[in-house]
């Protein structure tokens, strides 16, 4: 019999933006709301709420934030910290929303973790400005939105003995990542989505829809590696409609890798193939939601426009 997976997809919100190449600095963070960083009240050290229901807005904080109780609402509000193994919002909770953040790191310095989505049910991280972590997102939780945020200038300046990811996706279930820019410049390093990282807890991976997201960087936009969990796995991966852009680094990488499958997963194009086998990577060949490579730097070879075939660019 055919597994399904239910993931919370919802009606795009009408605010305009139908793609993650629509997203940036200007509709992002405290500039989704219009909010003047000198309106915002500090807050002294670290911060654990608890209290289910409350909205905390139009705070500035420079320590870790823990956000543990139930239907808790963060938004407008700016997080600066940084150091070795520090965090910025660590979320465990029930029905989370961050929105309208802006996470970053002081100058010279960089977060290990901006967001920790650890034991989470239902987060939602939505129009944040994430910059300078060594990851942008960890999570392993049961529901995660992330959409319409722009992550950008990762950095491990703080650890330089890291190996950043762009998301980083341990296990659980029902992700949905969508509307988003997500870059990570020319770095060494693993995917801009990292599917299967670590065998933490739960390895298995169910149900993680990519879509409408603009892509750059990293060894390879998408990696789907459940290799050091072999009593797990990772199914209803879908991927359609993105921009991935091609690396800005071709001297070292030689080549644009839109997926890396170190599980050698089938690629399919429709759902009911999916539904049929769910270890199978939903990846559109044709029709209205494929995905295409952009390249506004130019590199060469140049693909732009071109409709993206799995294992073109593949390990």
């Amino acid at each position: 019999m055919a597994r399904t997976i239910s993931i919370r997809v919802g009606a795009p919100p009408a605010t305009g933006i139908t793609h993650g190449r629509q997203i940036n600095a200007s509709n992002t963070g405290l500039n989704y709301n219009g909010i003047n960083p000198g309106s915002l009240t500090p807050v002294a050290g670290s911060q654990d709420y608890s209290t289910n229901g409350q909205v905390i807005e139009g705070k500035s904080f420079t320590d870790r934030i823990d956000i543990s109780g139930s239907n808790i609402t963060m938004r407008n509000c700016k997080l600066v910290n940084g150091g070795d193994a520090s965090f910025g919002f660590v979320i465990s909770g029930s029905g989370i929303t961050v929105e309208g953040c802006t996470v970053t790191a002081p100058s010279g310095q960089s977060l290990y973790e901006p967001f920790a989505v650890l034991g989470a049910t239902n987060a939602t991280i939505r129009r944040c400005d994430i910059s300078k972590g060594a990851q942008y997102v960890t999570a392993q939780c049961a529901g995660l939105i992330i959409e319409e945020s722009y992550c950008h200038d990762l950095s491990i300046d703080s650890d330089p003995t890291q190996h950043p990811d762009g998301l980083e996706i341990w296990g659980g279930s029902g992700y949905v990542i969508r509307r988003n820019k997500i870059t990570m410049e020319a770095f060494l390093a693993d995917g801009v989505v990292d599917i299967g990282a670590i065998p933490s807890g739960t390895p298995d991976i169910a149900g993680c829809l990519v879509e409408d997201n603009y892509l750059q960087g990293g060894q390879e936009i998408i990696l789907s590696d459940n290799t050091h969990a072999p009593t797990g796995d990772i199914t209803f991966l879908i991927v359609r409609r993105n921009d991935m852009d091609q690396h800005t680094d071709p001297v070292t990488f030689g080549y644009s890798r839109a997926l890396t499958d170190y599980d050698s997963r089938p690629i399919v194009g429709t759902g009911a193939a999916q539904a049929a086998n769910p270890s199978a990577i939903l990846w559109p060949t044709s029709g209205v939601d494929v995905n295409r490579w952009v390249n506004p730097d130019g590199v060469t070879p140049d693909y732009a426009g071109m409709i993206i075939v799995p294992p073109q660019g593949a390990a």
